[in-house]
């Protein structure tokens, strides 16, 4: 269980460079602005609704979190609810659930979702919420960029 405890910390310390590191493989699969831009749309869009329900519902993190010692040096904030992590990754999934990218980025988003409950940073409300807001980005997004590129 230690490479999954230590997976799951480098998710937390590093997750801004993950998703990065996600749009560039995305960049490569498909390689136009076009993409770029409805995978900044998306991530953007999942971010900021997860920080309106943060404000609004002030939910806090799980107390095992706080006291845990190797989330110290963490950038973890007092509010948990929704899990911002898996609202960004399962953007990915929204925008891009009929590519043939679907299961690798579903596969990896469900292990970020996990990687959050795994170390006690959030509760599984916050997760499957998360979960709920970046598919629903995504999707929107997805829907948005197809009308656009009609006009």
């Amino acid at each position: 269980m230690r490479t999954l405890e230590y997976l799951s910390l480098l998710i937390e310390e590093y997750y801004i460079e993950i998703f990065v590191l996600e749009s560039i493989v995305v960049w490569l699969l498909f390689p136009a602005f076009y993409y770029i831009f409805l995978v900044i749309a998306a991530i953007s869009l999942s971010m900021m609704i997860s920080l309106i329900f943060r404000i609004l519902v002030k939910s806090r993190r799980p107390a095992e979190a706080m006291r845990r010692k190797y989330l110290t040096h963490s950038k973890l904030g007092k509010r948990s609810f929704p899990s911002e992590h898996a609202a960004v990754s399962f953007s990915f999934v929204g925008l891009f659930l009929s590519s043939y990218i679907l299961i690798p980025l579903l596969l990896f988003a469900l292990f970020v979702s996990y990687s959050r409950l795994y170390i006690k940073a959030h509760y599984l409300r916050d997760v499957v919420a998360g979960a709920l807001i970046g598919l629903l980005s995504g999707v929107l997004v997805s829907h948005i960029g197809f009308f656009l590129s009609l006009l």
